[in-house]
């Protein structure tokens, strides 16, 4: 067996001693955390992500090949004595089954998490790959995964004596983020908005307001942040995947993750100056 494998992961967890389920959340069980448990985690070693063949008769390792990020994607193998895998940096690679020797590799240009696939046309062999990162590794973009790529998803299709180029479409933003409204705000109203933001928002928008692949709210224009309490409580842009927060949320508790994501656009801000 071929799998994507993470050695040394860490998470600050409490349990909610209170917590009852709730059809419009998460029901993860788990509460907000502040403290310097945070400070204690970003110390650790940095976790490791490798490519692991796994004898399931001998239950053990029958080899490990380190890969530079800590996402590994799904595997193929072959007939041919290969493994192919995708990973987060772009890069889909290819492996002896017997020793995990790299044999071969491709920059797709953003993250894969999907397996790829093999087929035959008119007897001629192909191997696809979905490009594109998605689930929490694409979204929460927690710090230590390594040199992810974010980007638009495609399909990418090899063949023996392929001679397609690839050039990628542009993703994200070259600078850093720069508050597009002036706020006044309570060092408590952003440590709710940064609770709040945490409960809610981080599954799509990325740890601490830093977006993986969805979109990073940091950079909002000044005419999304006036109308985030028409956004987060009615719904107005949910035919784009934004849904309505009106069961959860109340229009303070937005103004609070407002303040939040403009207090995070500052201190990105003021990091990139210095």
């Amino acid at each position: 067996m071929y799998l994507a494998a993470k050695i040394g992961t860490q998470m600050v967890h409490v349990p909610d001693p209170e917590w009852k389920y709730d059809p419009n959340t998460q029901n993860i069980g788990l509460d907000q955390h502040e403290g310097p448990l945070h400070a204690k985690l970003a110390r650790m070693v940095p976790a490791t992500g490798e490519l692991l063949a796994w004898d399931p008769v001998a239950r053990k390792a029958a080899w490990r090949a380190a890969i530079p990020v800590l996402e590994g994607g799904g595997t193929l193998a072959t007939a041919g004595n290969l493994v192919f895998q995708g990973r987060s940096d772009g890069i889909i690679a290819a492996y002896r089954a017997t020793d995990g020797k790299q044999l071969w590799s491709f920059d797709a240009g953003t993250g894969i998490m999907a397996p790829p696939v093999t087929y035959t046309v008119d007897g001629a062999q192909y191997i696809s790959v979905m490009v594109g990162m998605g689930g929490s590794p694409g979204l929460y973009h927690f710090p230590g995964g390594g040199p992810e790529k974010f980007g638009y998803g495609r399909i990418v299709t090899f063949g023996l004596g392929g001679t397609a180029t690839l050039t990628p479409r542009a993703f994200g933003h070259k600078d850093p983020p720069v508050p597009a409204l002036a706020f006044k705000a309570t060092p408590r109203q952003v440590q709710a908005g940064s609770l709040l933001f945490s409960a809610h928002c981080m599954p799509c928008h990325g740890f601490q307001a830093i977006a993986g692949s969805l979109p990073d709210l940091r950079y909002s224009s000044k005419e999304t942040l006036l109308d985030m309490e028409n956004i987060v409580l009615r719904g107005t842009r949910s035919v784009v995947g934004m849904p309505s927060f009106r069961k959860e949320l109340n229009a303070k508790q937005v103004a609070d993750l407002r303040a939040y994501i403009l207090s995070r656009a500052a201190d990105s801000a003021k990091a990139a100056a210095n």
